[in-house]
């Protein structure tokens, strides 16, 4: 183990966060709410780096969404 690493849940990692980065291409985050993680988060971004998310969707949301 990495002392300098901290793992956490994904609910309490968005709570307050600037920015949503997708790393993974695993089902659970094509089905996330950005609605519901707006609320939660204190600056709505998120950066797709597996091309899995509609965009579109996240920007109706009022995120700033990009792919990489």
């Amino acid at each position: 183990e990495d002392p300098s690493i901290e793992l956490t849940d994904f609910d309490t990692a968005v709570s307050g966060a600037d920015a949503l980065v997708i790393t993974a291409d695993h089902d659970e985050f094509e089905t996330l709410d950005p609605r519901a993680l707006r609320e939660r988060m204190s600056t709505p971004n998120v950066v797709d780096t597996k091309q899995i998310l509609r965009l579109r969707r996240w920007r109706d949301a009022g995120f700033s969404a990009r792919r990489i």
